[in-house]
């Protein structure tokens, strides 16, 4: 993660510097990958494995439709 829109559902939940590692429980390699997963997702909400500082969390973002 290089930067959050401080208006997007990542908002206080993502930070930069976070790196996404599953998305929905598919495993990305790369922000191609992250991006595609998240497309396909479209509508949903989003179950993202992150690491952020040296500890493997859970988080959830709810994906807006439109986007």
């Amino acid at each position: 993660v290089l930067s959050v829109a401080p208006d997007s559902p990542a908002a206080g939940v993502l930070q930069p510097g976070d790196v996404i590692v599953e998305i929905n429980r598919q495993s990305v390699a790369n922000a191609d990958e992250a991006f595609e997963a998240a497309q396909k997702a479209r509508g949903q909400r989003l179950l993202l494995r992150v690491w952020r500082d040296g500890v493997m969390r859970f988080v959830v973002l709810e994906s807006p439709a439109g986007r």
